[in-house]
């Protein structure tokens, strides 16, 4: 985003500029679209979670090619700054068929960030993600990106092998205790 405001109060009024070089890893622009697809899908599909701000929502308007999206509320929402914060490719999901979830079973089929899905493994609990040679902003400094899932006994080892350079891990005691026996613990 360039800008994202209330822009009035009556009725409650968000408008969202999209930077004009922001675009998907397959070069089509994010745009409008985009936020109209996102809002409906959580509005309409069952078992969404945090839905409340896209139901609140009564109309979405595009300006300027897509790039500009006014967002009207039926009431005031103080959430309205993360509403739009994981946009999903429309020009791809909307026709999928099966719909989102199938499509997004097997891996994302595009990013607008500076990293893309390669490769997803649930079998092994591994995802791949490489640079994006396609992002407008700073590029990554990584090439790619291994995430693994493990339990402490795996991280331990994995960090102790030299196998993996970093474990990000909720506060289990066990954990803690299990890594402080092999290397360096390190809290934030």
């Amino acid at each position: 985003m360039v800008s994202a405001a209330v822009t009035k109060t009556e009725p409650y009024t968000v408008t969202y500029r999209i930077r004009t070089d922001a675009a998907w890893s397959d070069a089509s622009p994010v745009a409008a679209e985009d936020f109209v697809y996102l809002r409906e899908r959580m509005r309409d599909e069952p078992g969404t979670v945090d839905s409340a701000g896209y139901r609140i929502i009564s109309d979405i308007k595009s300006d300027e090619g897509g790039k500009v999206v006014v967002v009207t509320f039926t009431q005031p929402y103080p959430g309205w700054r993360s509403l739009f914060s994981s946009l999903l490719p429309a020009h791809i999901l909307k026709d999928a068929p099966g719909g989102w979830d199938q499509v997004l079973e097997g891996g994302f089929p595009a990013t607008a960030g500076p990293f893309n899905i390669k490769q997803t493994d649930n079998a092994r609990g591994e995802i791949v993600v490489e640079r994006n040679e396609r992002y407008w902003g700073q590029p990554a400094v990584a090439e790619s990106v291994i995430f693994r899932r493990a339990d402490a006994l795996g991280q331990t080892d994995a960090l102790r092998t030299s196998h993996d350079q970093m474990v990000v891990s909720s506060t289990d005691p066990t954990l803690f205790k299990a890594l402080g026996e092999k290397v360096t613990v390190q809290t934030a």
